[in-house]
């Protein structure tokens, strides 16, 4: 009994004696040039050169005790370094978020980098697609057939006998042009199409002509063989339907995505601009068209955001009207919170309007959708109607109440330059110069005698206010009559 009782004791002296070390002496160790060190009061010190293992640490037995953590900038700690520390309550990582990558933290824990909260992101879409100059995207978009009518190799047949057609290569590559056009202007990488992807899509124009409806879940038509049938629902299900568009025109409409059916989502146009994207499926047949779009083929993808308007530098002022919501897209482990805003800032005279969920006013719009249309979240917004007139020149937008890389606060902010493509600064008579004919429509429209087309107003706001006014007139007589350079007036803007 007194052996018993004597081994007892024992044990309990045992475990109540401190871990080795633990006597007001300091742990310490090294691994793959990192130094460690770990304190009586529960601080992990990381100095020096290296990367660490993913898993387990050198420190894994002590992990228990550790409740900070110091780390110098040199170090790069492993995915899972901190994997068994359960008490660990604040890391300190000498680095800033465009250096942070990513590792566990325990749950509770609070990191802290160098640049904290202070981090922008300015560069939407992947970064190392190519930024086009004005002159660039100008003859990138000359690339695009408008008149180039819609052809097949094999007509398509919405009726009995069904046939599902194929669209010859001239109307695929013309497709293709503007797909890639805007993808360009969204700074993200081109796509190609595909011969299999192409046959769904085809499918399902054949489909919904069929029973004339659009519908992403057609009923099988009248007559039509299960494995048309099959193909056909197979590519309703997986891509943009439109009805009523020229073919060129249901991308612009995508893109569009603002009527009350998809501006809550802007599902459409958040597909054909995902950076993901490699490749698409191309149909039309009769008023219906589909491209599709569930592809994420593109592994090298590495956008933080997209956005649009926005990506490249320059925008095509002829394809954005303040009826059109914008829009943010957010990837990996960017998010927005409840607090998300944006803000849109003419840097002519220094307007700004702010939207979030509290904005009224005629056609003010916020909404952030996690439906995962080509990205898992989305912020979309529109400033009231009135705000700027129409885009023209150079805007700042900036967007806060924004999560980054591990959970910390970061704001997204970008300019953009809304400049014509379509026709020459002051040129609105689509005779490629500038006239005093030009000057004296300007000044007609100026003062409501004559109607702007909306696709001309950029061509004629020369000094990018947003409106049409007597002194855009005065600017095109004075290039008209070589006292002005057109150039001159944007080439402060780039």
């Amino acid at each position: 009994m007194k052996k018993a009782t004597a081994l007892i004791l024992a044990l309990i002296f045992i475990l109540s004696v401190p871990a080795a070390g633990f006597a007001g002496e300091t742990l310490s160790g090294e691994q793959n040039g990192v130094i460690w060190t770990l304190t009586e009061d529960g601080t992990l010190t990381l100095t020096g050169e290296g990367q660490l293992d993913d898993y387990p640490s050198p420190w894994d037995s002590f992990s228990e005790m550790i409740t900070k953590a110091n780390i110098s900038a040199g170090v790069k700690v492993g995915r899972y370094s901190f994997w068994s520390c359960e008490n660990l309550e604040e890391i300190n990582y000498d680095i800033t978020y465009e250096e942070l990558f990513d590792f566990y933290v325990p749950y509770g824990c609070v990191l802290h980098i160098k640049n904290e909260g202070t981090a922008v992101l300015t560069k939407p879409g992947n970064s190392y697609a190519k930024e086009y100059g004005y002159k660039e995207l100008r003859t990138l978009f000359g690339k695009i057939n408008f008149s180039l009518e819609t052809s097949y190799t094999v007509k398509p047949s919405a009726s009995k006998p069904y046939a599902i057609g194929k669209l010859d290569r001239k109307t695929l590559d013309n497709m293709l042009n503007e797909i890639n056009f805007f993808r360009a202007v969204a700074h993200v990488d081109s796509v190609t199409d595909d011969e299999t992807l192409n046959e769904l899509a085809q499918a399902a124009t054949v489909t919904n002509a069929a029973i004339r409806q659009l519908t992403h879940y057609p009923d099988k038509p009248d007559g039509m063989s299960d494995s048309m049938y099959e193909l056909g629902r197979r590519g309703a299900s997986s891509s943009n339907l439109a009805a009523g568009y020229s073919l060129l025109g249901s991308i612009q409409g995508y893109l569009e995505d603002s009527d009350s059916g998809n501006i809550s989502r802007v599902g459409h146009r958040r597909w054909v601009l995902s950076p993901y994207l490699g490749k698409v499926g191309i149909g039309s047949t009769g008023s219906y068209s589909a491209l599709r779009v569930f592809d994420e083929s593109n592994e090298k993808a590495d956008a933080q955001f997209t956005a649009w308007p926005g990506g490249n530098r320059i925008f095509p002022a002829e394809f954005f009207y303040p009826s059109y919501a914008m829009s943010v897209q957010v990837y990996g482990d960017c998010d927005f919170t409840e607090n998300a805003s944006a803000t849109i800032t003419r840097l002519k005279d220094g307007k700004k309007v702010t939207v979030n969920k509290n904005t009224k006013g005629d056609g003010a719009y916020f909404n952030v959708d996690t439906g995962g249309y080509g990205s898992s979240r989305a912020l979309i917004f529109r400033p009231p109607y009135d705000s700027f007139g129409f885009y023209s020149g150079k805007y700042n937008i900036t967007v806060t109440g924004v999560t980054g890389r591990m959970g910390l606060p970061v704001k997204i902010s970008y300019d953009l330059v809304f400049l014509p493509v379509d026709s020459t600064l002051g040129d609105v008579d689509g005779d490629n110069r500038v006239t005093a004919s030009d000057a004296r429509t300007v000044l007609r429209c100026a003062v409501k005698l004559d109607y702007m087309p909306g696709t001309l107003n950029a061509a004629a706001d020369c000094d990018f206010d947003g409106q049409i006014t007597a002194a855009d007139a005065r600017l095109i007589l004075r290039a008209a009559v070589n006292l002005e350079k057109p150039e001159k007036w944007y080439s402060d803007l780039l």
